[in-house]
């Protein structure tokens, strides 16, 4: 029993190790994913006027959480963020398509709302986006590297290198660092609605 638990810690410390260098390895795709994101959200900043479209989802946001209990709330935006993030890397295997849709879209978004938050002299209520996007950010540029990863694999292949070992490697850190990210996330931004 003693040495089935040391066994365990050992290769979860292992998986742990390969998991972080994995992350190293992935940066210049990390890079591209938090460029073309603030891209879009300069873009949906900008010409928010075109965009007027987004007030319908937002507004269907709102009436599907309206009266939500904190636990419900929590339950929604992890589940929410949690398939976004997971389908952003799985469905990168479609040459990064959906992943890039994802950040284009998500940053419109982003440069929407703060548009709308300046026109409406509302700047200030930014402070509330900032607790969970501190986390949340770095889950969803994690998610869209990995997603590019998977998805250019095909171009930028190395020596050696299989296309099994990345999904793996990528299924990885989302278990061991997205899915926590997005959990910590999902309790800040669910406690910053109710209460405030």
């Amino acid at each position: 029993m003693r040495k089935n638990k040391k066994n365990f810690i050992e290769h979860f410390k292992k998986r742990l190790k390969e998991t972080f260098s994995y992350l190293k390895e992935i940066k210049k795709y990390f890079l591209a994913a938090f460029l073309i994101f603030f891209l879009f959200v300069f873009v949906g900043y900008v010409f928010s006027e075109n965009f007027s479209f987004l007030d319908k989802m937002l507004l269907k946001i709102i009436e599907e959480t309206k009266g939500m209990s904190g636990i419900e709330l929590f339950f929604f935006i992890f589940k929410n963020n949690l398939l976004i993030c997971f389908f952003t890397i799985l469905l990168g295997v479609l040459l990064s398509i959906f992943t890039m849709m994802v950040a284009i879209y998500n940053g419109i978004l982003l440069g929407y709302v703060l548009r709308k938050l300046v026109i409406s002299d509302r700047l200030l209520e930014i402070w509330r986006i900032f607790p969970h996007g501190i986390f949340e950010l770095p889950a969803i540029f994690i998610s869209l590297a990995l997603g590019l990863k998977i998805g250019l694999f095909v171009f930028f292949r190395k020596k050696k290198e299989r296309y099994f070992d990345v999904l793996t490697k990528s299924l990885n850190v989302f278990f061991f660092i997205v899915l926590p990210l997005l959990f910590i996330a999902a309790i800040i931004e669910s406690i910053l609605i109710i209460y405030l």
